[in-house]
């Protein structure tokens, strides 16, 4: 039985455990934001609302790489979840092993090589500080940033999802997937709607209906599949000549994978396996997707790019991650980046 059935069956129980939870985060992150550090460098931080799959990474990787392309030299802060360096702060490199690092640190590191640098130690200001001494940084992004108030940042952006805006809307943990309640969206200075494929004027609708997002700027976020990488060759590819394939998806909110894959290619995947957010994919299960594509009578496995970092080539498979691109939608890029200057 899955959390988000319990969830909906049990509102008027959960809703009440969501408000004290809520109550407790925020004076929480009330003390720490009073003690909040001002470093001597801008600090743009990337977060959300929601317990994971609003596209953090994805956006921090879209940051760096304009920042880069006008000569900047950002940095990265992860707080690197599942990693286990040898000694922090730890600067990610591009051959790193996952179980140091981390899925998404090193995927934003072999992303970015040449561009930025990405630096895991989940106490960010220690890791701003050894970057500042030791890589000459001349900005940071603060990945998952807007519950890591210790670090003042210049500009906060959080980012939101057709579901945060609909049937997510103000549901605390345990009532729903919400870290925080309404009250703290406050603190944010700028949001960022990933559209999920989702029509514009749909999601205006919805935000008109929420009063508190009113007083920031809002931005929408569209990432769309740009092609596909096969993770033993590198050939990259814009199609599969409508081949049998199957999807696998290690990430929060595996369903908007199934659907973009489906409209990049033009047709669904004979079959989808899902597993839990950051899974690392162990001998079990590559048994497991070696058995669905024989059942599937695919050749062809199509992944993320944070599974693809977890996963080596498959024999008798071709694996295939896909490769996407952002873009800021509604005439608003040059608005977007004019904020991102500092």
């Amino acid at each position: 039985m899955s959390l988000k059935f319990l969830q909906s069956k049990s509102e008027a129980v959960l809703a009440p455990l969501g408000n004290i939870y809520a109550s407790v985060v925020g004076s929480y992150l009330k003390i720490l934001k009073n003690k909040a550090v001002k470093i001597p460098l801008p600090v743009i931080s990337v977060g959300n609302i929601s317990m994971g799959g609003t596209g953090k990474t994805p956006v921090c990787a879209f940051l760096a790489e304009y920042f880069a392309k006008k000569g900047k030299k950002p940095i990265i802060l992860s707080r690197g979840y599942k990693s286990r360096p040898d000694s922090l702060p730890h600067l990610v490199k591009i051959h790193d092993d996952v179980g140091v690092c981390g899925d998404e640190p090193l995927l934003l590191a072999r992303s970015l090589s040449g561009k930025a640098e990405v630096v895991v130690d989940p106490r960010r200001l220690r890791a701003a500080r050894w970057a500042i001494e030791i890589l000459n940084p001349d900005r940071f992004i603060l990945d998952d940033g807007f519950q890591h108030v210790q670090l003042k940042r210049d500009r906060d952006l959080v980012l939101l999802t057709p579901h945060d805006l609909e049937a997510g809307w103000n549901r605390v943990f345990p009532c729903g997937r919400w870290r925080e309640d309404e009250q703290s969206l406050e603190r944010a200075d700028m949001f960022l709607v990933n559209l999920w494929g989702r029509r514009i004027e749909e999601i205006k609708y919805l935000i008109a209906k929420r009063p508190s997002l009113r007083q920031r700027p809002i931005y929408y976020l569209d990432v769309r599949v740009d092609g596909l990488k096969n993770i033993d060759s590198g050939e990259y590819a814009v199609n599969i000549h409508k081949r049998s394939y199957i999807l696998i998806s290690g990430v929060a909110n595996s369903q908007k994978i199934v659907t973009s894959i489906g409209n990049f290619l033009g047709y669904t995947p004979h079959s989808h396996l899902p597993f839990p957010d950051h899974h690392d994919f162990g001998r079990e299960s590559v048994k497991a997707i070696i058995a669905l594509a024989k059942e599937a009578e695919a050749d062809d496995v199509i992944c993320t790019s944070k599974d693809a970092v977890k996963l080596k080539p498959i024999p008798g498979l071709r694996v295939w991650e896909i490769v996407a691109r952002s873009r800021i939608m509604d005439g608003m890029e040059d608005r977007f980046w004019n904020r991102m200057a500092i």
